[in-house]
């Protein structure tokens, strides 16, 4: 099944402390309902002040270390569709659903 990286967010909490470590805090947990119907659960990028419950997001792939070794992992996250005539500064991809992030 191929599905799109663009939907809604449903719901959102600022997580302050990982049980497991392995994310440094504070960091933003959603749900987004993406527009072929499945909702999935990604940790979103932005501020929580910039977050708002039926906004418009869209699917970036990060590059996070990974733990107790020299490689990257590739996560999926989400973060706030601009808003029109606003410009991120980074290319989409090339069927428009997923981005290229770095988190260094």
């Amino acid at each position: 099944m191929k599905l799109a990286g663009k939907g809604v967010l449903l719901s959102f909490a600022v997580v302050h402390r990982h049980a497991g470590g392995s994310i440094e805090g504070p960091f933003t947990v959603g749900e987004i309902a993406l527009d072929a119907g499945p909702m999935v659960r990604a940790v979103l990028e932005g501020r929580e002040e910039e977050l708002a419950i039926g906004q418009r997001m869209r699917a970036v792939l990060w590059a996070a270390p990974s733990p107790g070794t020299q490689q990257e992992t590739v996560e999926l996250r989400f973060e706030k569709v601009p808003d029109a005539g606003q410009s991120t500064g980074r290319v989409t991809g090339a069927a428009g659903s997923v981005d290229n992030k770095s988190g260094a």
